[in-house]
């Protein structure tokens, strides 16, 4: 890059930040619901064999735990997909501050958890995370909360967490990983969507960023006369955007992989990953 990557973010940056990553979101959306909508995953996948498999539990309302463990991704993707939107907005109204590592820190936790789902080794290891997020979500919270089904009836999560462990004996797994902590997921998705495996790094000091610790924050002081801000320059701008781009490639590779999409899905992906490598590459040269 020739130009001063201390300095904040050109007009020219921020068109092609936004272009690197909005040229995935609209696909990776598309290619969420195909795989998991209501014709199913492909017949041969590892998804179609997930959902026939006889390990396959009910949950207390009748429906699918293999299901359910997919619709879990779904709803991880659309997350991320949401903070991957909103990260751009962001950057194009010049919104360079900590919000851009609190929407990045936000799409590749989401990313994380789908991530963590869709590399179970064997249909019994994704019933094991599904019960295992589950009870990370909410375990260490119940005190403080109710919960409602979408309908607005009361849903008891002690008996449900209650079930998912009676299913965990019963199929002899440990209960519940402790390993899929918000932090343990986004370390494991950086970490495979870079090379140098430098995952909990990157995500401590994203963290640090959007936390507002102070000596994170410090070194992006921006001061004019007597007003202080925190401006983001261009070459953490870049990093986030790099971080948010590879995590949706990684999960959207083991999304195809797993659920067997069209050759005509497969083709959209390849094309908007050409158009974001071409906005991104425009970034490094600039």
């Amino acid at each position: 890059m020739s130009a001063d990557q201390s300095a904040p973010l050109t007009e020219a940056d921020a068109a092609n930040i936004s272009g690197a990553a909005r040229e995935l979101v609209s696909v990776v959306q598309g290619l969420t619901r195909a795989a998991i909508g209501p014709a199913g995953p492909t017949e041969g996948t590892v998804a179609a064999a997930q959902l026939a498999s006889p390990i396959d539990r009910q949950n207390s309302d009748g429906t699918s735990r293999m299901y359910s463990a997919h619709m879990s991704i779904f709803y991880s993707n659309l997350a991320a997909l949401d903070h991957m939107s909103t990260f751009i907005q962001a950057v194009r109204v010049k919104s360079h501050g900590v919000s851009l590592a609190t929407l990045c820190r936000g799409a590749i936790e989401s990313f994380g958890r789908s991530f963590y789902l869709l590399t179970a080794t064997t249909p019994i290891d994704l019933l094991y995370r599904h019960a295992s997020l589950i009870n990370q979500d909410v375990g260490r919270w119940l005190q403080y909360n109710s919960y409602v089904r979408t309908d607005g009836s009361a849903f008891d999560m002690h008996a449900h967490l209650d079930e998912l462990r009676e299913m965990l004996v019963e199929l002899k797994l440990p209960v519940f990983d402790r390993a899929a902590s918000p932090t343990a997921l986004a370390t494991a998705v950086l970490d495979a969507a870079s090379e140098q495996n430098l995952g909990r790094s990157a995500y401590s000091q994203l963290s640090a960023v959007a936390h507002g610790a102070s000596t994170a924050v410090v070194p992006f002081l921006a001061v004019d006369g007597v007003a202080v801000s925190i401006q983001i320059p261009r070459a953490v701008a870049f990093e986030y955007t790099g971080m948010i781009v590879g995590t949706c490639a990684v999960v959207t590779e083991e999304l195809i992989a797993r659920f067997g999409l069209s050759i005509q899905h497969r083709e959209r992906w390849h094309a908007a990953q050409v158009r974001s490598s071409a906005a991104f590459d425009k970034l490094h040269h600039s």
